[in-house]
């Protein structure tokens, strides 16, 4: 084969791929909203981890890889309860109120990278949604920020399932991860919908005054 039927065949597995890539991005938005959507959440903001520059007066050559234009490749969907996003407690969350954080990890080599491991080859790897639930124990001030302030000095948890205190702020964290294989079967985005409500009444007695 020659240098250009190779570099042709190489493009045509790139055509396939972004191909594949969009249906594939446009699945897990889906997923989100219909775990979402089982739950009395309203959709608050959103964390992509790898981003095409901002400014394009700048050149990005040199300074940038192909990652940071894949922004699906990690990402973030936050929602608020609904009763705390409707009374505007976007700011200065009361007791009891929470945040859910629907991570879509596409390979979790990034978790590998993340946690200083060797990154584990594809087949080896996992494709994943996890969700980690941040609970308020207690009311905070009124100019405290749920994304600022509480969520952007959070620490994930390491542990499956288990409610954990976070640092020096009023708040509990618990980590559900789904790999996304489970999500085959159409009845898979109400069953974690319940996961996620059955461990957020389970936390509810860490909330002050309950």
């Amino acid at each position: 084969m020659t240098t250009n039927e190779n570099l042709g065949a190489a493009l045509l597995d790139v055509r396939k791929a972004y191909r594949l890539i969009a249906d594939y991005q446009t699945s897990m938005l889906n997923l989100v909203n219909d775990v979402a959507s089982n739950l009395d959440v309203q959709y608050y903001s959103a964390h992509h981890r790898y981003t095409p520059p901002r400014n394009y007066n700048n050149p990005p050559f040199g300074l940038r890889t192909g990652v940071d234009y894949l922004p699906l490749l990690d990402v973030t969907y936050l929602y608020l309860n609904r009763e705390a996003y409707e009374q505007g407690r976007i700011n200065g969350p009361q007791a009891g109120d929470y945040l859910i954080d629907f991570r879509l990890v596409s390979d979790s080599k990034l978790l590998d990278e993340e946690q200083g491991r060797e990154p584990s080859p594809p087949e080896k790897s996992a494709s994943l949604l996890i969700t980690y639930l941040f609970l308020a124990r207690e009311s905070f001030p009124q100019d405290t920020n749920w994304y600022h302030k509480i969520w952007d000095n959070a620490r994930y948890p390491v542990s499956d399932g288990i409610w954990e205190s976070e640092g020096n702020m009023p708040l509990a964290v618990c980590r559900i991860p789904i790999q996304l294989e489970r999500f085959v079967d159409a009845s898979q985005p109400a069953m974690a919908a319940a996961e996620i409500r059955n461990a957020l009444t389970s936390g509810q007695h860490l909330v002050a005054d309950h």
